[in-house]
């Protein structure tokens, strides 16, 4: 929904947890923790489903290093028929331009015209309460690897546990340089037995990335 819907809930959120918390607590609160998540939204607007994602990259673009070690409360509602609440934790910074930087070069750098018979928003719909899942939108609409944007994070499975993998370029890309990957994130690839890129197998032949019609 729009800011004031968001607002609307984070504030349900707090009286919940402690219906006594003075107004200026409350501020502060819509401050320092749903503020950082709004700021896509309050551009773009509205995106339903997949507003969820977008404030995820909203506190990313702007919070950086210093989300590091942290924990984001995820909740998405409206019907409820769509509901979900988890949590993300932040191991690594993941790679996006500045919110101040990404309005002006990226902002609907690739807008997606879309015929209206194009149920779009249902491969977003077919990932909620999901365990030990595949997305399946690329291959369903027929789109190739080369059609992958190298700068996006994409869903790559949610596992029997209900945890989601996404992967920097998605299968257009090869693994991650470990080399310059946070030692804490190596660790928990490790010791939570996540797959990694190779284990989706269809890696391009350059081990790079798998290149765009037009740049052939």
């Amino acid at each position: 929904g729009g800011y004031h819907v968001v607002k609307k809930a984070f504030e349900r959120c707090i009286r919940a947890e402690d219906p006594k918390t003075k107004a200026d607590i409350r501020e502060k609160y819509v401050t320092e923790k749903l503020l950082p998540s709004v700021n896509l939204l309050k551009i773009i607007g509205p995106c339903h489903t997949v507003s969820s994602f977008l404030n995820i990259s909203s506190v990313v673009m702007t919070k950086w290093d210093e989300a590091l070690g942290k924990i984001l409360l995820v909740f998405t509602y409206g019907s409820g028929c769509a509901s979900s609440m988890y949590q993300l934790r932040f191991d690594d910074i993941a790679w996006f331009d500045p919110l101040a930087i990404w309005k002006v070069k990226q902002f609907y750098r690739n807008a997606i015209n879309v015929r209206p018979d194009l149920r779009m928003h249902q491969v977003y719909i077919d990932t909620w309460m999901k365990f030990d899942y595949r997305p399946h939108g690329r291959i369903s609409f027929g789109f190739g690897y080369e059609t992958y944007e190298l700068d996006a994070y994409y869903l790559m499975e949610i596992d029997p546990w209900g945890r989601r993998f996404y992967h920097r370029g998605g299968m257009r890309t090869g693994p991650m340089n470990r080399k310059v990957m946070n030692a804490n994130a190596l660790n928990y690839d490790k010791v939570e037995g996540r797959h990694t890129r190779e284990h989706f197998g269809h890696l391009p032949p350059n081990g790079e990335a798998w290149e765009k019609q037009e740049n052939k």
